[in-house]
This record gives C-alpha cells, structure tokens and sequence, in this order.
C-alpha cells in the first residue's frame, strides 16, 4: 500500500474525512478492550468504511467501481504500449449544473445600449412593448443586426428584457422613470413662469414699504 509523500496540501474534505476514520478507528480499539471482535465483523469491510467515512454503501461501491475500472484500463494499456503512463487516480465528478449564459460573440455594448434604446422608443411612441418580430426588424433596419430572432430572443433574456416570453419595459426603466420624473419637476419648478418676480413677490412691497 503506497503512502502519499509529505507536504502535500490536503483539501477540507480530506482532512475531515481523516478525522472521522481516526475517530471510527478509535472507537474500534475502546469496543475491543470490552469484547474481542470476531471474523465476521472484520469481515464486514463495506458497512466498516461506511462508519468510518460517513459516507453510504450505495456510494462506497460507485467508487469502487470506478476504481477498479480504471485499474483495469491501466492494466490493458501497459499491455498494448508498455511506455505508456495512466492515471488511475479518482477524479471529482463534473457537476450537471445548468450551464452558464453567454451574449453572442457578435453582441457589443453599443448594441446592447441600442436595444434598450430601442424597446423604450417603441414604448414612448405605442404606449407597449415591441414584439420580438417587430424589435428584430428595428434592428436590422437601424443596427444591421445580423443575428436571427431566436439569437435575439436570448440575448434579450440574458440582459433580462424578456419575462414569461414577452419584453418587458416598466420593470428595468422604472428608476430611470423616476429620475426623470424628479427632473422634470425640477425643471417645472425653475422655469421663468413659477420664479417670483418683483411685481408678484409679497415680500417685495414689504422691503419696499
């Protein structure tokens, strides 16, 4: 049985994982002072490392499968070339997680800036949301968009302009909206019509007076 050279980093999983052999190991010799143990329950060598590791039979046998898998294609290929090295060391399974999202390649950000522009024009003019048909023709005609409307469609849901298969605008402009809201109110405010002249200022015939 080979030993793992020194100074090599473990992983927390390993190192947890070293504990709870210890431990399991421990208990063996403490329950061995008590009563000796028999054949039978050394023989029980899949239920022992599952107490040991903690980790369940049905896991315990997946692996070792695969170990012995590899093992056995390491055998053949020293066989058929003898020069050759194979790792038989187990990896970490690669998760089946959902992959992640990408803009095309031919997406920039003045072309994401123009779609944006391009669905809050559309609003400002109908009072709605563009149709993915109609935005993708928007954009043919003024961006020479060269993608096609399935293309269009997921670059809209990876920016999050798309909801229950329609492009959505209040949601991602309603800040904007309020902003410019605020503005306009402030404009209002300053302009010539509400500034407080001589002739209209209470307080004016009062100085004066």
């Amino acid at each position: 049985m080979s030993v793992s050279k020194k100074g090599k980093t473990l992983n927390s999983q390993a190192r947890e994982l070293i504990c709870l052999v210890y431990s399991f190991m421990h208990e063996e010799f403490l329950e061995a002072r008590k009563k000796p143990f028999t054949k039978e329950y050394f023989g029980r060598i899949l239920e022992r490392t599952s107490r040991a590791t903690g980790v369940c039979r049905t896991t315990i046998r997946s692996i070792l499968r695969e170990k012995d898998r590899l093992k056995a294609e390491a055998a053949q290929a020293a066989i058929d070339d003898p020069s050759t090295s194979v790792d038989v060391r187990l990896k970490t399974p690669e998760r089946s997680g959902r992959p992640k999202k990408s803009l095309p390649m031919d997406i920039d950000e003045y072309d994401i800036q123009y779609i944006n522009y391009s669905i809050r024009k559309y609003y400002d003019e109908h009072k709605k949301t563009p149709r993915l048909t109609e935005l993708l023709n928007t954009l043919k005609q003024e961006l020479g968009y060269k993608g096609g409307k399935e293309s269009l469609r997921r670059t809209l849901d990876i920016l999050g302009l798309i909801r229950n298969k329609k492009i959505i605008y209040k949601e991602i402009f309603k800040e904007e909206e309020k902003m410019a809201a605020g503005e306009d109110v402030f404009a209002e405010l300053m302009s010539p019509n509400m500034m407080l002249t001589d002739e209209k200022d209470p307080l004016a015939n009062v100085v004066a007076n």
